[in-house]
């Protein structure tokens, strides 16, 4: 009869009876336990299997025993043969210390490195809070001590009981685990287990297990790799290196200085093509990738439902990556991606043990690796398009817009062939899949029309680029609101969720969709207003600024307000009507207040852990009425101080706009932007003998027929308040930097920033 262990691949202790179970070719079934459904705690599993509702627990016959080093013990004393170092020792010395060992294993290595990973790791992970101080240093301090005994005991001899390797060979000569233990390799040369006489009889009847017996074949295959189990436990590597991610494969760029092709994964390579050897990361990276996404990621997106991806996260670190399905793969791949893409330098050399720029170029192989292994371009499922969205959303500061809105294109046709873009479709789905469905679609909605908008050659307003569809938005509920067997949607939740700042954007984006079918001023001046006070009334008003989530949450309605106001203060009724003085004054107000509140927000260090994704929607339109006024305005000097405080932090947070490498991403803005600062600080340079350091480098790169920039060291180096670092004004002659027609400027600028506003990009949505 076949021996059948119930437990999870996730569990240490049955991964510890597994290890017996191989080490002694016993072929096995394992039943495989839910612990995240609570399957181990079912009123028949506790009266049937294991009276404490634990793992793990074995049948073997009419055996029933439970307790990993009980049942560990069974299977050797039943199993393994007469001349096998796995039995304990006759010899009472020997005994001793082998019972020694196994107890400081079971009563204080265990003890401590458990409750340690559970408090700086699983608590967190599961919910239940942050670490423990106290708890953490108390048993680092005991796990200290277990391991300083180990390096006393093991500075002596090669194992912790004796001179003798009581694991199976590898087969090298010598073998790795001598090799590491630096010991002399002692062959074990008993017989196979096929041509060995077992103590117990498995059973006439069991033709199959005997078969596989004779051909070295198991019921299961070996462990997989796990954070508390490694492969290397069950087959020793070959050599003591540290265990990280891998260098860069032949499948990762060779010059790192090359721009990433968004656009080229397309055509790397065919479905039909095995997958390379990708850069996985390890376990306990993993776990904390995954724990990065849920922080920095998902409540900007929340594309995903984390309950249901926890478990393939789960799954992950239990197997290698090549054993996971490959549409998992694909979109485990692209969560790491993006984790990484929201972490700073700093904290992307601490968890990956690499540079940052490194770690995204090798997952941003991956990802398209694991998306053409997927086979995506045939198979649409929801699980491989939420996937390419991730990776689109991940690429957004690494290709120019031109390449993204393209690649879009293919998010949007897959979404078309799963129907996601209409409600009857979604209809027909479960409860949850189509919650899910709505989420996933309203993001490739948003992503699309904001790079329609950033393609300078493409026309916004055209019927072409215009998505049709009727997909209703999604509800603001949190994920636990949400279950796969759900048979109806929960009431929606009014207030702060985990969806807060998304279902803002939904309602801002279908405020903008519906307010570019309306010809009427005054109607959309009225739907304006009435958006604002919806904002205010559903979500602002419930918001705490001391909690990251509900501060960046109240910012977006605030400079959506704003956004909205500078759009609409120019209102002419023609193309050849011009702005008034009062209009152009209500521009500069609203654009000062607007520019004011986005560096609030940027200043802020608890909203770090989402720049990655809101410096994507900064309003450099802003700048345009604020610069107009002070190169052509009247302002009193304290309110020009002040103007000028907040353009120096627009280029302060914004160094690329001194970049010439980055200028494909606001050429235009940045051709009149920067022409524009120099014309208003001409008349500026009157009224100070200092040149702002932003101002000074634009005047040095107009200077430069291919002048190189130096804006990161421009940007490390300036301080944007009162006491930055100022230069000599008379160091440069203003008349020699323009490159506008000063006749023609005003005019010119005007124009240009009143077209802009023609392009719903401005509402950052």
């Amino acid at each position: 009869m076949t021996i059948r262990l119930y437990g999870s691949k996730l569990s240490t202790c049955t991964q510890r009876v597994m290890l017996v179970l191989n080490e002694l070719d016993l072929p096995y079934e394992l039943i495989d336990v839910d612990m995240s459904q609570g399957e181990h705690k079912r009123p028949e599993f506790v009266r049937d299997i294991h009276p404490f509702g634990k793992l793990p627990a074995l049948e073997d016959g009419s055996l029933h025993v439970f307790e990993s080093r009980a049942i560990c013990r069974y299977l050797v004393a039943k199993y393994a043969p007469s001349d096998s170092a796995l039995l304990p020792p006759v010899d009472p010395e020997d005994l001793a210390r082998f019972e020694q060992a196994a107890s400081v294993e079971y009563s204080y290595f265990d003890t401590s490195i458990f409750k340690l990973a559970y408090e700086k790791i699983f608590k967190q992970f599961f919910g239940r809070g942050g670490a423990d101080a106290a708890v953490v240093k108390m048993m680092e301090k005991s796990l200290k001590e277990v391991l300083d005994y180990y390096d006393k005991l093991l500075a002596s001899q090669p194992y912790l009981t004796s001179n003798q390797r009581k694991i199976k060979c590898d087969g090298g000569n010598p073998c790795a685990a001598c090799q590491k233990a630096n010991a002399e390799c002692t062959r074990n040369h008993r017989n196979s287990l096929a041509t060995r006489r077992r103590r117990g009889d498995y059973g006439s009847g069991n033709t199959r297990s005997q078969a596989r017996l004779e051909t070295g074949q198991t019921e299961t295959p070996a462990i997989p790799n796990s954070f508390f189990m490694g492969a290397d436990l069950i087959s020793p590597p070959a050599s003591n290196s540290t265990r990280q991610i891998p260098a860069p494969t032949a499948h990762t760029p060779a010059n790192h200085g090359e721009p990433l092709k968004v656009e080229s994964f397309l055509f790397n390579r065919s479905p039909d093509q095995a997958l390379p050897n990708l850069a996985w990361p390890q376990p306990v990276q993993i776990f904390q990738l995954w724990q990065t996404y849920i922080d920095n990621v998902n409540p900007m997106v929340n594309l995903l439902h984390t309950q249901t991806v926890q478990r393939m996260v789960l799954q992950a670190t239990a197997c290698k990556q090549e054993d996971l399905p490959k549409q998992s793969r694909a979109l485990l791949s692209s969560v790491f991606l993006a984790a990484i893409e929201s972490l700073s330098d700093e904290d992307c050399l601490n968890l990956m043990v690499l540079p940052k720029d490194e770690c995204v170029k090798n997952l941003f192989v991956m990802t398209k690796e694991c998306l053409v292994d997927a086979n995506f371009m045939e198979v649409a499922t929801t699980e491989v398009l939420q996937a390419l969205v991730l990776y689109l959303m991940a690429a957004r500061q690494h290709s120019s817009p031109q390449s993204l809105w393209l690649v879009i294109g293919v998010a949007v046709r897959l979404a078309h062939r799963l129907g996601i873009h209409r409600e009857k479709n979604l209809q027909g789905m479960t409860v949850f899949a189509a919650e899910m469905n709505r989420r996933l679609w309203w993001q490739i909605y948003l992503l699309n029309r904001h790079y329609v908008n950033l393609c300078e050659d493409i026309d916004s307003s055209d019927p072409a680029h215009i998505l049709i569809f009727d997909t209703n938005r999604p509800l603001n509920l949190n994920d636990a609101d949400l279950h796969p067997e759900m048979t109806t949607m929960p009431p929606e939740r009014e207030g702060v969720t985990e969806m807060l700042f998304c279902s803002i954007r939904y309602e801002i984006g279908s405020f903008v969709r519906n307010l570019s079918l309306s010809v009427e001023s005054q109607s959309r001046i009225e739907a304006i207003h009435q958006l604002e006070a919806r904002l205010e009334e559903q979500y602002a008003r419930y918001c705490d600024g001391s909690i990251p989530l509900q501060r960046v949450s109240r910012c977006l309605v605030r400079t959506t307000g704003y956004r909205l106001a500078l759009r609409h203060c120019h209102a002419r009724h023609s193309a050849s009507d011009d702005l008034s003085a009062g209009n152009k004054s209500q521009a500069f107000d609203t654009a000062l207040l607007l520019l004011q509140t986005q560096h609030s927000s940027c200043a802020s260090q608890m909203l770090d852990r989402y720049r990655w994704h809101t410096k994507l929607f900064y309003c450099f339109e802003a700048l345009f009425p604020v610069l107009l006024t002070l190169a052509f305005g009247e302002t009193s000097d304290p309110i020009a101080s002040e103007a000028w405080q907040q353009v120096s932090l627009a280029y302060h947070y914004n160094p690329e706009l001194l970049d010439s490498k980055h200028k494909s991403f606001y050429s235009g803005y940045c051709r009149s932007l920067n022409s524009l600062v120099l014309r208003a600080w001409s008349r500026r340079a009157s009224t100070t003998d200092c040149v702002p350091d932003f101002v000074q480098q634009i005047q040095l790169q107009q200077c430069r027929p291919t002048g190189q920039d130096n804006a990161e060291s421009w940007s490390a180096n300036m301080q944007p308040s009162s006491q930055s670092t100022q230069h000599p004004a008379n160091e440069y002659s203003s008349d020699r930097h323009m490159t506008l027609e000063n006749s023609e400027i005003d005019e010119q600028s005007w124009e240009y920033w009143l077209n802009i506003f023609d392009n719903e990009e401005l509402l950052g949505i």
